[in-house]
């Protein structure tokens, strides 16, 4: 996640929202390169159960222009989605 966010560098920030920062990252896939956004909650906001809330919500759209990809990191007090 770090690198395909240049470590959440201010070049790939794209917005902030009540519970963190948004960021756009690039991931190869097999021989295509995937964009995606990342949100990485801020802990001020609190311990992330309603950052898993809204992540999971997200996922359940369904939208033709909106590919899902839901990842969630719960790793080195920091959560990742």
């Amino acid at each position: 996640m770090l690198s395909a966010t240049n470590n959440f560098s201010d070049g790939n920030f794209i917005t902030e929202g009540r519970l963190g920062k948004v960021y756009k990252g690039q991931h190869l896939q097999y021989v295509n390169l995937v964009n995606f956004s990342v949100r990485r909650l801020d802990r001020e906001y609190g311990q992330g159960d309603e950052f898993e809330t809204e992540i999971s919500m997200l996922t359940s759209f369904q939208q033709k222009n909106i590919v899902s990809f839901f990842w969630l990191c719960d790793e080195d007090n920091e959560k990742i989605g």
